[in-house]
């Protein structure tokens, strides 16, 4: 671990403790005792867990959700303090043999549906005492073909034994008296697609073999005889925006295409010379670019949704420009049933919106303004310059851009502790990090004392 990777990890860990003081400070006086959304919040997983749970014992914690991810040495000192799911323990990645013969008796036999690290020595030994699904831990990392073969009476899953990591392609051939699915070694990272194309006459490989995880596009061109899914590879991960233009005359499907998951809305409005489907993007694509100027360019395309669809981006945009207000107002009537109260506009400067936005609510928008409150450029004192706005306070409580020390400070404002507790107040975490280490940086180079002051700014900045 370098020394950046240290520093962030140090401050990273005095924010979180700090933030979690914050929920045991304020608990006896706030909604807690119903509310669990505190359980799902990512700042409570950290070595500080611990303490959050023993100071506060009685909260309505989620213990379905924390019994899967709350590390077993802890349960297993507090086994008796908290009310564990039984049946949820069972799925604890960090759940081990020693923890089962101890507390075996307490959780649910009908349910040990465990997949995860558990060696084969205790199940076998322990299979008469409980009732361990075989389906289930056909995906055990541990299975080896042995394994399987020296109990073939039991109920394997023979769809995950086949695509398992552990089964290579001789263990396939020398035992083809098993029953193994060719649909899903299609899916097993042992066997490439050479493999594969020398043994399609052979077997029911099914389409699977489009997604073979070994498929890139030099084996597209090695056996280009192959009879392809197209549809398929179209969608496949593998293949990027760069490698499908590169390779444009190929016959990908450029309706599928558009359920790439590389393909972005950059991509799309910067290629508007390909014939996308653009109905079924319209409707599936979540609609997140900005520049201006590639919007307007859709009016350049000659298509009867060319009008919703760039209504939909407008309405979607990261950034908010003046240059589209007109376009609003002009198509808020003719798509006046997309209420704006559904759509996260991420405007520029809070007092232009005043400014710009009351002279247009004559031609019938209605602004809403919990529009604004997700918006991370909403900063505190604009809330406290403007207490007589219509905020909606579930929504300033669950802003990125809120801390828990200006919380802190208002608690006489109506906040909604609901979502304070599911907020994770990401940019302020990020920004506390970045200034923590620009002064520990600061301090570093200062002693130094033959380093100008500018230069010092300079790398401080740049951090």
């Amino acid at each position: 671990m370098n020394i950046w990777d240290i520093l962030i990890q140090k401050y990273t860990n005095k924010w979180i403790k700090d933030y979690q003081q914050f929920f045991i400070d304020n608990y006896n006086n706030k909604t807690f005792n119903y509310i669990n959304n505190l359980t799902y919040n990512k700042n409570i997983y950290n070595e500080n867990i611990y303490d959050i749970l023993l100071k506060l014992p009685n909260c309505n914690w989620g213990w379905e959700f924390l019994s899967i991810r709350i590390s077993i040495s802890f349960i297993e000192k507090y086994f008796y303090k908290f009310p564990w799911s039984k049946f949820n323990l069972l799925m604890n990645r960090t759940i081990n043999s020693t923890f089962i013969e101890k507390f075996g008796h307490y959780l649910d036999e009908e349910q040990f549906t465990y997949i995860g690290v558990i060696d084969f020595n205790f199940i076998f030994k322990t299979a008469n005492i409980y009732k361990w699904n075989w389906k289930c831990q056909s995906s055990n990392p541990h299975l080896t073909l042995n394994i399987v073969k020296d109990n073939l009476h039991l109920d394997w899953c023979w769809n995950q034994i086949s695509s398992h990591k552990n089964i290579t392609w001789d263990d396939i051939i020398e035992n083809l008296d098993l029953p193994w699915n060719f649909s899903y070694i299609a899916f097993n990272p042992n066997v490439n697609f050479d493999i594969i194309y020398n043994n399609y006459a052979k077997y029911s490989w099914c389409s699977n073999v489009n997604h073979n995880p070994t498929i890139t596009i030099d084996t597209i061109y090695k056996y280009l005889d192959f009879n392809w899914n197209w549809d398929k590879l179209s969608t496949y991960d593998n293949f990027t925006w760069d490698i499908i233009i590169s390779n444009s005359h190929l016959p990908w499907n450029w309706n599928h295409i558009i359920y790439n998951r590389n393909i972005t809305w950059e991509i799309l409005v910067c290629n508007l010379n390909i014939k996308w489907y653009w109905p079924i993007y319209s409707d599936i694509y979540p609609y997140r670019f900005n520049n201006i100027y590639n919007i307007l360019n859709l009016k350049t395309i000659n298509t009867e949704n060319t009008d919703i669809l760039l209504w939909k981006l407008i309405c979607s945009l990261d950034i908010f420009l003046y240059e589209i207000l007109d376009i609003i107002v002009i198509n808020y009537q003719k798509y006046k049933k997309n209420n704006f109260s559904k759509d996260n506009f991420k405007l520029i400067d809070f007092n232009i919106i005043l400014e710009k936005f009351n002279n247009h609510f004559k031609t019938g928008i209605k602004w809403y303004w919990n529009n604004y409150e997700f918006d991370a450029i909403l900063n505190e004192n604009i809330i406290i310059d403007n207490l007589n706005t219509q905020w909606l306070w579930a929504c300033i409580s669950n802003n990125e851009y809120i801390s828990f020390i200006y919380i802190n400070e208002h608690l006489d404002l109506p906040w909604d502790w609901n979502n304070i507790q599911s907020n994770e107040m990401t940019y302020v975490k990020k920004q506390y990090i970045q200034y923590n280490i620009q002064q520990f940086v600061f301090r570093q180079l200062k002693s130094m004392n033959n380093i100008p002051d500018d230069i010092i700014l300079k790398i401080i900045n740049f951090i």
